[in-house]
């Protein structure tokens, strides 16, 4: 936001930068895009499926355990198999369900089938702290701390994306709504393991390849009604970024401050 000059009764206004725009109505909206839906019956219960844990299934037990076990797995795959399965995930994360290479999708997931099992293991667990010391770190030391095991969960997500889209070229639809239940989850635990705006970018990335896959399968003519496992997802949650500003504003804020007084003689 745009913070203008005081106005006579001594307050302030705030716009956003797009007033100013000469060029803001000039901008051209956004492509549509189409997606073809089929009408399926309500499951029987509504919540046969489900895209988050069930409140009787929910643990308080530490959810990244669960995580680091798994990316513990996948660092021990060979890096020939890793480099098979990114390049074919290019192009198999884009392809129509009808015209994905199953066998060969399949086979490109199958080494990392243990680690999905130890990632599932954690699936009901719902305690995200992930206890890294930062509250005993002075600024400088938060802003320095590294977080490689953030960039791996994303390899996790795209690895669970494929899984999917084998599961509804099979029509394993259950196995299909297992994986993504287990991607959200693992959105939720990138996004609020810490309040850095790093966690919560890549928990947000994850979610959106989650979406896009779910889209995707949708349009599957015998694909199940996921409405009521689609209203049952906390996106309030998964998508929620002001926590995580506050944090970073104020550690900014705070390094600031402590250069402007060093700089004082």
């Amino acid at each position: 936001l745009a913070i203008m000059s005081p106005t006579v009764a001594c307050g302030q206004v705030m716009l956003s930068p797009a007033f100013e725009r000469s060029d803001a109505a000039e901008e051209k909206p956004p492509a549509n895009q189409s997606v073809t839906l089929f009408p399926r019956e309500s499951p029987d219960p509504k919540l046969h499926y489900r895209l988050w844990p069930a409140p009787e299934k929910r643990r308080s037990r530490s959810a990244m355990v669960a995580v680091n076990r798994a990316l513990l797995l996948v660092a021990q795959v060979p890096a020939a198999q890793k480099r098979r399965f990114l390049k074919g995930y290019d192009l198999w994360s884009t392809l129509p369900i009808s015209r994905l290479p199953v066998e060969e999708a399949k086979s490109s997931c199958g080494a990392f089938r243990t680690a999905i099992e130890l990632l599932r293991n954690g699936e009901n667990w719902m305690d995200l702290k992930y206890d890294l010391g930062l509250e005993d770190m002075s600024s400088r030391e938060k802003i320095a701390t590294l977080l490689p095991e953030y960039q791996e969960m994303r390899d996790l997500a795209r690895l669970l994306c494929i899984r999917v889209r084998v599961a509804a070229a099979e029509q394993r639809w259950g196995d299909a709504v297992s994986d993504l239940r287990l991607g959200f989850r693992l959105s939720e635990v990138a996004s609020h393991g810490t309040n850095t705006l790093l966690s919560r970018l890549i928990g947000i990335a994850i979610a959106d390849v989650m979406m896009d896959t779910i889209q995707t399968i949708i349009q599957e003519p015998e694909c199940p009604n996921l409405y009521w496992a689609l209203a049952g997802l906390p996106v309030d949650r998964l998508f929620e970024t002001r926590e995580a500003l506050e944090y970073e504003s104020t550690l900014a804020s705070h390094i600031g401050n402590v250069a402007s007084l060093q700089e004082l003689p």
